[in-house]
């Protein structure tokens, strides 16, 4: 008896060990497919062959990170963009310490996660404009239309390629709010952010001010825009908001100083993490540079030559606007 109830015991004993291996394991593999799934979601808008290569190359290189235990490279990975969702299966195979004893050398625990890339909410976003309409810009293009006749069409294109790009164009007007000034030497048009962007567009389309006129002095338009960011900055709750600066001008500032001054308030814009684009109409080298030392980078700064230029300029920037409102829900 005393023989039998000590086998029990140890056997007991030995179950116990075995269950919570299989536990920590079980754990171990759920955390690695949900880490897969995550990777995989943020990825699903690349072709086919390149987030299958990303879910993939992340799963290689954090197999050893599973401490213990020994997960098999035979990993399922599945986009279903008619749903929006991924689905990770990972295994792995777990050796037991004691039901050995029994003829149970292991095991194989699975685990699916399902994770969605759809998108179901947009985070707030605040987008300032600062376009120059100074006396240069009632000059003819090459084709034929005025300077400012080809601002209006290309901040027209900016919002058409902005909700083409945006997946769920209803939430990303509801949060989106927009800013308006354009300048000469002086501020002629100021227009305080708003829900929505048609008033940017009815203000470029119809309101007599928006007429070439006058010097050029930048400072004051992106001193607004700026201040305008800061109190959408400091009314939203949202961690996730995000700030857009969008500067245009074709010609140079009127003096040196305004330059200084204009770029240090972008220097202040980039600090706050506000994304700051840049666009140069047909601009001299001197407001090209003033523009590409504003710009967040490189790759915020456009140059323009002609009507088509600039609208696509203008697209390109609405198209990055509108991926920037991609957002993972979990």
């Amino acid at each position: 008896m005393a023989a039998i109830c000590i086998f029990v015991v140890l056997a007991g004993v030995g179950a116990a060990i075995d269950l919570n291996i299989l536990t920590r394991s079980k754990e171990k593999v759920i955390d690695m497919a949900d880490a897969v799934a995550l990777t995989a979601a943020i990825a699903a808008r690349e072709t086919p062959d390149i987030r299958e290569a990303v879910a993939d190359s992340f799963f290689e290189k954090n197999r050893d990170a599973a401490d213990g235990v020994d997960i098999l490279d035979d990993i399922s990975i599945v986009f279903d963009d008619a749903t929006k969702e991924v689905n990770v299966i990972v295994s792995a195979d777990v050796d037991y310490q004691f039901m050995n004893i029994f003829g149970f050398a292991d095991t194989i625990v699975s685990a699916s996660v399902r994770a969605t890339y759809a998108i179901t909410n947009v985070p707030p976003a605040s987008i300032a404009f600062a376009f120059d309409t100074s006396g240069s810009m009632g000059q003819f293009t090459p084709d034929g239309r005025t300077r400012i006749e080809a601002l209006r069409e290309a901040t027209d294109a900016l919002f058409v390629a902005m909700f083409e790009e945006a997946e769920n164009t209803a939430l990303l007007e509801d949060a989106l709010r927009t800013g308006f000034s354009t300048y000469n030497t002086e501020i002629v048009i100021q227009a305080r952010m708003r829900d929505g962007f048609l008033h940017v567009i009815d203000t470029v389309e119809n309101d007599p001010l928006f007429m070439a006129d006058g010097g050029t002095n930048s400072r004051p338009s992106v001193l607004f825009g700026l201040s305008e960011l800061l109190s959408e900055e400091q009314a939203s709750n949202d961690p996730n908001w995000s700030g857009f600066l969008i500067f245009m001008t074709d010609g140079n500032n009127n003096q040196a100083v305004w330059d200084d001054q204009t770029l240090a308030l972008c220097d202040e814009a980039r600090a706050l993490n506000y994304t700051v684009f840049t666009v140069a109409f047909f601009a001299p080298q001197n407001g090209q540079d003033l523009l590409r030392a504003c710009a967040t980078s490189e790759a915020h700064y456009f140059e323009t030559d002609t009507t088509e230029e600039l609208s696509a300029s203008f697209r390109r920037i609405g198209r990055e606007l509108g991926e920037s409102t991609v957002r993972l829900s979990k």
